[in-house]
């Protein structure tokens, strides 16, 4: 039988996608925000520092013992919710340098999947804008995996996380919820028709949308609640997931509307 949800992997996985930054911390240190956190096929996270700061010494002077770590990534709404915050993500393990000769090779493998603007201001790197932040690129060996969200936390091992892959539509869920918020209110109206009774008096918001359907968040006078309705089956692209909504929404024309020509 299909999971109505992703696994907890994927939701990971979709999460490192998603965070557009996320923060570094070191004990006895403020933590730092990253630009690249990138998970290598050999389970490793490819992360960026300054190239001038404190963590960057740190980590050059302890050798090939590393310095423990724990990488940080907040998985934000993208429509402005009482509660932003939809997950949490942190990954323990030791931060290590990378040979300067490895750099380069490891920068066009990171950026054939991820394009990352912060690739150009790695040292040895493409040359960046004068001006621009010097990174220097450090690997983080994963030690533990945790994820906590609404339904609490769970640990996962590295295996199990490199078996996952990133929710198919997760790039553009933000693009497409906010469309769905200020565009077509109405298609929010109907899947709220879905709801229990008790929670349709509240503000009903389009939270989340994946492969296996659609999180609403309800917000009400005595808190906050997520309901997930789920897609009879997983969808895996635009078709199918418009088809998917419709027929959550009640919808006759499962296939749409064919458009005019003019």
């Amino acid at each position: 039988m299909a999971s109505p949800a992703p696994t907890t992997a994927e939701r990971i996985r979709s999460a490192c996608v998603r965070a557009g930054g996320a923060m570094l911390a070191v004990e006895g240190h403020e933590p730092s925000a990253t630009a690249v956190h990138h998970l290598l096929e050999d389970g490793s996270f490819a992360i960026t520092v300054p190239v001038d700061g404190v963590l960057a010494s740190m980590v050059v002077a302890a050798g090939a013992g590393g310095v423990q770590a724990v990488l940080e990534m907040t998985d934000y709404a993208p429509l402005p919710l009482r509660e932003p915050v939809r997950s949490l993500v942190w990954i323990q393990g030791r931060l290590h340098s990378i040979p300067v000769g490895e750099v380069p090779g490891l920068l066009d493998l990171i950026a054939a999947e991820d394009p990352n603007p912060a690739l150009l201001q790695v040292n040895s790197g493409p040359s960046c804008a004068e001006g621009d932040t010097r990174y220097a690129l450090m690997r983080l060996e994963i030690e533990s995996v945790v994820v906590a969200d609404s339904t609490g936390a769970e640990s996962i091992g590295v295996g199990t996380l490199l078996g996952a892959r990133p929710d198919p539509f997760c790039v553009m869920e933000s693009c497409w919820l906010q469309h769905m918020e200020s565009a077509h209110r109405e298609v929010v109206d109907r899947l709220a028709t879905r709801l229990p009774m008790a929670l349709r008096r509240g503000r009903v918001r389009p939270l989340g949308l994946d492969r296996y359907g659609v999180r609403l968040r309800v917000e009400t006078d005595d808190g906050d609640h997520d309901v997930r309705l789920p897609f009879a089956k997983p969808v895996d692209d635009v078709t199918g997931l418009s088809q998917a909504i419709r027929v959550l929404m009640g919808c006759p024309f499962l296939n749409g509307l064919r458009a005019r020509r003019l």
